[in-house]
């Protein structure tokens, strides 16, 4: 077991106040005899648990782009069918982006927290059975379970990464002669990898296609 937390943790210079912080790491291994000198089994299971809060800085809209009204532009009226999709984006909240020459750009800085979540489960099983001294199989199965809130932008948009991994590998091993031997091996692989941005408070009514979820 491996533990950490944000108690010894500083700031970065991004942050407001200190992120949120957890890390737990854990597992163990057994493995022995289950026919003396014939067959042998070994197993392993690792898992991680993380909570960790990640400042991020974005560029958004200013208030006043947010009405439409752009630095050098006449006003302009936001559609009403845009405003909806217009609010999806976070509020700025902090300084205003200028150019060299100090003039404002229409854009802002919005800083926020993405709070990331990292689960991973990892197992292992493999069998060992030797027939005779010229003669031996094993097989192993890997499993690799995972899920993770990466950060983006915005902590109103989490990017959720998913990947769900089976391996499977069997070999014979047949000593034929001191100088002749043959290795027969198989193997098969099946991942399941998923990634989903999804805003946390999802607008239904703004779907681009009727019955799925806004974004797909």
């Amino acid at each position: 077991e491996f533990f950490r937390d944000d108690k010894l943790d500083g700031k970065n210079y991004f942050d407001d106040e200190k992120p949120d912080f957890r890390r737990n790491q854990f597992g163990g291994s057994f493995g022995g005899p289950i026919l003396k000198n014939r067959t042998f089994f070994f197993g392993s299971y690792e898992g991680l648990r993380e909570h960790k809060g990640i400042t991020q800085v974005a560029t958004v809209l200013d208030d006043n782009g947010r009405r439409g009204i752009l630095p050098g532009q006449a006003p302009i009226t936001i559609p009403a069918a845009i405003l909806p999709y217009l609010s999806l984006y976070p509020v700025a909240n902090g300084p205003l982006i200028r150019t060299a020459a100090g003039a404002p750009t229409g854009l802002a800085e919005y800083t926020g927290v993405m709070n990331r979540k990292s689960d991973q489960d990892f197992g292992m099983v493999r069998l060992d059975q030797t027939f005779n001294a010229n003669s031996s199989i094993f097989g192993r199965y890997l499993y690799d379970d995972s899920i993770q809130d990466e950060p983006v932008n915005y902590p109103e948009w989490p990017n959720v990464v998913a990947n769900t991994k089976h391996l499977l590998t069997v070999e014979h091993r047949q000593l034929f002669t001191s100088a002749l031997i043959n290795e027969l091996r198989g193997g098969f692989n099946r991942s399941h990898p998923k990634e989903d941005i999804n805003p946390l408070n999802p607008r239904t009514d703004l779907a681009f296609v009727p019955g799925k979820m806004f974004g797909e």
